[in-house]
């Protein structure tokens, strides 16, 4: 991990994995199943450097580039696993992005888990 350089690191759901209590879970559905023998998977991959580097991420960063300034989050500017995307209505969109100030935001949690 130490290899990758980005402008701008930021903790996404899965990451939260790594903070504790993952590994009580469970898996009762196909899904459940899938994501905690991926979980179970990546554990065994990473040092324990590694996991102190997820453990420290941020849900959020602020940076400016060419006088713009930049949201980073996973989800939204609220919660880590909520989508920002086009099936969202205006008034939606309102809510989520209330007090944002930034004139971009990036988002990552826009995947789609099929079985």
């Amino acid at each position: 991990m130490k290899s990758i350089n980005p402008m701008v690191w930021i903790k996404g759901n899965s990451d939260t994995w790594f903070d504790g209590g993952f590994n009580i879970l469970e898996p009762k559905t196909k899904i459940e199943k899938c994501l905690y023998n991926n979980y179970e998977f990546v554990l065994k991959c990473l040092t324990d450097e590694d996991l102190k580097i997820l453990k420290r991420l941020l849900v959020i960063q602020k940076l400016e580039v060419n006088d713009y300034k930049v949201l980073c989050v996973h989800g939204s500017p609220r919660k880590i696993n909520e989508d920002l995307s086009h099936n969202e209505s205006e008034e939606q969109l309102k809510t989520i992005l209330e007090g944002v100030k930034e004139d971009i935001i990036l988002s990552g949690h826009t995947h789609k888990l099929q079985l």
